[in-house]
């Protein structure tokens, strides 16, 4: 997620941002079919929890700009504020999965995979400082996004079992700017990036 559009249009502040580490998770309750002994196809349900952290620090300058105000000597022309701000969004998601595996008659094999997901954003809060704020209005509910998915597998009679990496990112604009009345108007797109954990059954 970028963050640039979260502070209302109208503020006389200048503001700068810090981002920090923040961990999303995702599950699902998939479904595959085989196409061929090498490609599979799978779809079903993924929850998915995404968002940012980041501190926001606010430079109030008064009144000096507006009523040309000379400060004496010694006394600071501004004063600044920071916020520990965090965003979470929650989204459920149908996920249409092509599957590549690579396994040579082994147990042991490699895989690849390409999916486009199709979304509903479920719930959106907003915390500054504690303070929690439901930011769903503001937001697009529908996204629409792919992911790349490269690892490792291992097979057996019963099970399929995937460990790998991940990387996506969505098409839709995550934000409703004329919701927001924000200043600047690129547009901010989830971003995906992580490791992963699968296990399958066969039947």
């Amino acid at each position: 997620m970028t963050h640039e559009n979260y502070l209302p249009e109208g503020s006389n502040d200048l503001f700068s941002t810090k981002d920090l580490p923040t961990a999303g998770y995702s599950y699902a309750v998939s479904y595959g079919k085989v196409i061929s002994p090498s490609v599979i196809f799978f779809t079903g349900i993924e929850k998915i929890r995404l968002g940012q952290n980041f501190n926001l620090t606010t430079i109030d300058f008064g009144n000096y700009y507006s009523s040309h105000q000379i400060p004496s000597p010694g006394t600071p022309i501004y004063t600044t504020k920071t916020y520990d701000v965090e965003l979470k969004l929650d989204y459920v998601k149908v996920p249409l999965t092509l599957y590549w595996k690579w396994m040579k008659n082994r147990p042991f094999g490699m895989f690849t995979s390409f999916s486009l997901d199709l979304g509903i954003l479920t719930s959106a809060t907003l915390i500054r400082d504690g303070e929690k704020t439901d930011y769903k209005d503001n937001l697009n509910s529908k996204d629409i996004s792919y992911k790349f998915h490269l690892g490792a597998r291992y097979d057996t009679d019963n099970y399929l079992f995937n460990l790998g990496l991940g990387l996506g990112n969505s098409f839709s604009d995550v934000e409703e700017k004329e919701k927001i009345g924000a200043t600047v108007q690129n547009p901010a797109h989830n971003l995906f990036l992580g490791y992963f954990f699968s296990l399958n059954r066969k039947f």
